[in-house]
C-alpha cells in the first residue's frame, strides 16, 4: 500500500508542475490543495521518503518563480503588503535560530520554510472566476464523498480514510475515532447552508446534511461549538427567514438524532466549573501537564504562562524572534525544561509546539514580533471581508468564521498552523475577487458577449 501512495504523490507532483507551467492553474492548484491539506484525508501525510508538506513547499517555490511579477504586484499594497513583512520576519527568524541558538542549518531552514505556505494567500487570485468555480466544484465533490466515508467509518469502525494515529478506536459515545476529518468539511457547511450561488441546490442540501453529520461524528467539543456558534451568528444577521427556518430544522433534527452521544460527550470529565474557577484565580499549579484531569483550559493557560514567564527574563531578541525554529524536542527540553505540554514518545513534554492552543505556538515559534505581524495580517483579512459582507454572501460567511477562529484560538492550533489556513485562503479568494469581477463583467458586456469577456480576462490574468 505504501508503494501505491508514493506513486500517487509522484503522479500528483508531475501533474501539479506540468499544469503550473502550462498556465492550467485549476488542475495545478487542485494538486496543491492535496499537498497543503496533508493528503486531503485520502493520502497519508507521510509515506516512505515523501511528505505532503515537503511537496507543498516545493510547489510554493515553483509558483513564486513562475508568477513572481504577479506576486510582486500583490505584495505592494493592502493585505499583501502585510503578508510581505510577515514573510520577511520569518526569513530573519531562520537566521536568528541558526546563529543565536546554533541549530542545524538544513533542519532550521526546513522548519522555517513551513511558514512560506502563508504566501498561498495570494495564489488563488491568479485564476479567473470560471476556474475558481471549477476548483470549488471539485473540492466540494471530493469532500462530499469523503464525508460519507467518514460517517460510515465512525459507525462501523471500518477504516476508509487516513487515520491520524494509524488506528480507529471506539469511544465512550459509541463512535469509532481516529480518522482524519475531510479538511474542507467545516467551511463548506457554511457555504452549503447560506450561499445560494456557488453550489447546485440539490447538492447543496445534501452537502449541508452530510458535512454536519461528519462534524458531529467527530465528537470534538471545540469543533462543534465553533461550527454551531458560527451558524448562529450568520443566521442572526441573515434576513432570509425561510432559509433560517430550514437551517434550524435541519440542525435540530441532527442534534436530536445524536442527542444521547452529545450529552455523554458534553458531560465528560465533569470539571468545567472547577476549570473556570481555577482559571479566574490564576492557580496554574493545579494544572496537569498531561492534560488528563479535566482541567483543560487551566492547562492551556498554564502552558502560555510558563512560556511568557521565561520570555519576561529573556533577552529582547529572544522575545522578538521566539525560542527557536526546530522540531528537536530533546534539544528544546534541555534548553528550556518546560513542564506543561503533551507528552511525546520519549516521555518528554512538548516544548515549542502544541495542538492545544494557538498562543503557545505563537509565543514559541513566532515570537512576540511575529505574533504582532501575523495579527496585523489576519485583522487585515477580516477587514477586507467586512467591506464586502453586505454585498457578497460568501464574504459574510467567512467574516464570521474568521472571527470565531480567532476567538477559539485558545483551544486549538488552526491560526498558528499555516497549512490549516489554506482552505480558508481559497474560499477567501472567491469572496474577495467576486465583486471586482462582477464590475469588470458589466463593463465588458456592454462591448461584447460573455464568452469574449472570459477570454479577455483569462489573457489579462496571464
Amino acid at each position: 500500500m505504501g508503494a501505491l501512495f508514493i506513486v500517487a504523490y509522484l503522479l500528483l507532483t508531475v501533474i501539479a508542475i506540468v499544469t503550473l507551467f502550462k498556465n492550467n492553474y485549476k488542475w495545478s492548484l487542485l494538486c496543491f490543495l492535496f499537498f497543503a491539506t496533508k493528503g486531503m484525508a485520502i493520502l497519508p501525510d507521510e509515506t516512505g521518503p515523501i511528505r505532503a508538506s515537503y511537496l507543498a513547499f516545493l510547489y510554493v517555490i515553483l509558483f513564486i518563480v513562475k508568477n513572481w511579477r504577479y506576486l510582486f504586484k500583490c505584495i505592494r499594497c493592502g493585505v499583501g503588503k502585510r503578508l510581505k513583512w510577515l514573510l520577511v520576519f520569518f526569513a530573519i527568524s531562520v537566521f536568528f535560530s541558526i546563529f543565536y541558538y546554533g541549530l542545524p542549518i538544513v533542519q532550521t531552514v526546513v522548519v522555517g520554510s513551513r511558514y512560506l505556505i502563508l504566501s498561498s494567500y495570494l495564489f488563488f487570485g491568479v485564476m479567473n472566476e470560471e476556474d475558481r468555480q471549477w476548483l470549488l466544484d471539485k473540492v466540494f465533490h471530493i469532500t462530499l464523498v469523503l464525508s460519507v466515508l467518514f460517517i460510515i467509518q465512525a459507525f462501523t469502525g471500518i477504516s476508509m480514510l487516513q487515520a491520524a494515529n494509524n488506528e480507529i478506536g471506539l469511544d465512550a459515545q459509541g463512535l469509532y475515532h481516529g480518522g482524519i476529518l475531510p479538511p474542507f468539511a467545516q467551511i463548506l457547511v457554511y457555504v452549503c447552508l447560506f450561499d445560494k450561488t456557488l453550489i447546485n441546490k440539490r447538492l447543496r442540501m445534501a452537502g449541508a446534511v452530510l458535512f454536519l453529520m461528519a462534524l458531529i461524528c467527530t465528537m470534538f467539543r471545540t469543533l462543534l461549538f465553533s461550527t454551531f456558534l458560527t451558524i448562529f451568528l450568520i443566521m442572526l444577521f441573515n434576513k432570509d427567514f425561510k432559509r433560517n427556518l430550514l437551517i434550524m430544522f435541519t440542525v435540530g433534527c441532527l442534534l436530536f438524532y445524536f442527542q444521547d452521544k452529545l450529552s455523554t460527550r458534553a458531560n465528560k470529565d465533569g470539571k468545567t466549573k472547577d476549570d473556570i474557577e481555577l482559571v479566574l484565580k490564576g492557580e496554574f499549579h493545579e494544572a496537569d501537564y498531561q492534560s488528563q484531569n479535566g482541567l483543560t483550559m487551566l492547562y492551556r493557560l498554564a502552558l502560555i504562562n510558563e512560556r511568557l514567564e521565561y520570555l519576561a527574563d529573556a533577552p529582547l531578541a529572544v522575545s522578538v524572534f521566539g525560542l527557536g525554529l526546530t522540531v528537536d524536542n530533546r534539544w528544546a527540553y534541555r534548553q528550556y525544561g518546560f513542564q506543561f505540554g503533551l507528552i511525546d514518545d520519549d516521555g518528554i513534554p512538548s516544548q515549542l509546539r502544541t495542538p492545544d492552543i494557538d498562543w503557545g505556538n505563537f509565543v514559541c515559534n513566532y515570537g512576540l514580533g511575529g505574533t504582532i505581524l501575523f495579527l496585523i495580517f489576519y485583522v487585515g483579512i477580516i477587514l477586507e471581508l467586512k467591506k464586502r459582507r453586505k454585498q457578497i454572501e460568501l464574504a459574510n460567511i467567512l467574516f464570521f468564521s474568521s472571527l470565531i477562529m480567532f476567538i477559539l484560538s485558545f483551544s486549538g492550533n488552526v491560526l498558528s498552523e499555516p497549512y490549516s489556513l489554506v482552505p480558508f485562503f481559497f474560499l477567501y479568494s472567491i469572496a474577495v475577487e467576486q465583486p471586482k469581477q462582477t464590475t469588470l463583467r458589466k463593463v465588458e458586456l456592454r462591448k461584447s458577449n460573455q464568452d469574449d469577456f472570459y477570454n479577455s480576462y483569462s489573457m489579462l490574468q496571464r
